[in-house]
């Protein structure tokens, strides 16, 4: 069996789109076209890993703006 990740561009979109969702949490969601979602429900595992790479990021982002401002102060 051919191991495969992230090989297709669905794939990638999908993780995208979850990742730009977790990183925009205050940004209103807006109605995605209907191909879109029929994306994102086929790659889900993707969708999801998009999510938890951007809920990383924010929690990268709040520990070193916590450490800088330690640093400075």
């Amino acid at each position: 069996m051919k191991w495969a990740f992230m090989n297709t561009w669905n794939e990638w979109h999908s993780t995208v789109m979850g990742w730009t969702e977790a990183m925009y949490p205050l940004y209103p969601i807006r109605r995605r076209p209907r191909h879109v979602n029929k994306m994102i429900d086929s790659e889900f595992w993707y969708y999801t890993f998009g999510l938890a790479l951007g809920s990383l990021t924010w929690a990268g982002l709040v520990i070193g703006t916590i450490v800088i401002i330690g640093l400075i102060f």
